[in-house]
């Protein structure tokens, strides 16, 4: 294990903005909920009907999962919060027990690189496309945005745990364990779901042709899904694939814990600005924190040039570091 270094503190810092940003946007959507008429009307052709926390529903589009039934609005919060804060406060010590010398290399460190440089593309695709007329949208979202804003952030925060578990955990867990049963691996049938990445250490493995395989499948996938399912026009899927890309390998190396995380920074860290009431009390956090994807995004691309030489110096000579 080695010292924390410049980008571990930058990342770490990072990571802690977004905690923070996810704390301040449920919470606001916990107190928007209590006591007071927000909305009463349909939603994608689902009706909704609001007046306060016990008639507050919220139902998955297109029934997700297969359940018909509304589940509270304000307990589908409190389970979110405490969910997030498990998954945060697990990178947060699997980060101090698990250090390598390539910060990439743990959680909150490829959460906070990788993710950064998905974000900046991300925003330099979409001003790519407008200049080429094809622009990235999705009209029933921007209207939900502005007319059911609570409803909207809770769908938001709602969709990185059903779109990773659709789209990462089930298909290639399930892939993960039919390939470790067949190659008669000793290992217990949760941890393709929950620690795929100890599994790869524990077998002594990199990613191969099949994992690649599975990770472009899926990738396709969630990025078509983008377009055929979640109403956006058909130029989402290219930027949605390329992000699925991301987190499919983020959930081969770590699991859950860093896809999900990764999946949250696009949408629920990237829209507590939605929130009624909230702007005055975020925007510092939300200006702090688009400052810090910018400057991760750089230093994560310096850093990977900087390991890429350093590897094949290595190869080249491989007492170099020790000389």
């Amino acid at each position: 294990m080695r010292r924390m270094g410049i980008t571990d503190v930058l990342y770490s810092i990072f990571f802690i903005d977004m905690m923070i940003l996810m704390l301040v946007g449920l919470g606001t959507l916990m107190i928007n909920s209590f006591g007071r008429p927000l909305f009463a009307g349909t939603v994608n052709g689902k009706s909704v009907f609001v007046s306060n926390a016990f008639y507050y529903f919220y139902y998955p589009p297109k029934g997700e999962f297969g359940f018909g039934l509304p589940v509270p609005f304000w307990i589908g919060v409190g389970i979110l919060l405490i969910l997030y804060i498990i998954i945060f406060s697990y990178d947060l010590v699997a980060e101090k027990t698990s250090r390598r010398k390539n910060p990439l290399e743990t959680p909150i460190g490829y959460i906070a690189g990788v993710g950064s440089i998905l974000y900046v593309f991300s925003i330099v695709l979409v001003l790519i496309q407008d200049l080429l007329g094809a622009p990235i949208n999705s009209s029933f979202i921007a209207q939900d945005e502005k007319l059911i804003p609570n409803l909207m952030y809770y769908e938001l925060i709602y969709a990185p745990f059903v779109e990773e578990i659709e789209f990462r955990i089930i298909p290639i867990g399930v892939y993960l364990f039919v390939r470790y049963y067949l190659e008669k691996k000793n290992f217990r049938w949760y941890e393709v779901f929950l620690f795929p990445g100890r599994l790869m250490k524990r077998f002594n493995r990199r990613l191969d042709r099949y994992d690649w395989s599975a990770i472009i499948i899926t990738s396709l996938l969630f990025g078509y899904a983008h377009y055929d399912y979640g109403g956006w026009s058909v130029t989402k899927i290219p930027q949605a694939a390329i992000v699925g890309f991301g987190l499919a390998i983020g959930f081969m190396l770590f699991g859950p814990f860093v896809d999900i995380p990764i999946h949250f920074l696009f949408d629920g860290a990237g829209s507590v600005e939605i929130l009624p009431n909230v702007a005055s009390l975020a925007l510092p956090l939300i200006v702090v924190w688009i400052v810090l994807i910018f400057i991760s995004a750089i230093a994560t691309i310096i850093l990977a040039i900087i390991l890429i030489m350093n590897r094949k110096r290595e190869i080249i000579d491989p007492g170099f570091i020790q000389s």
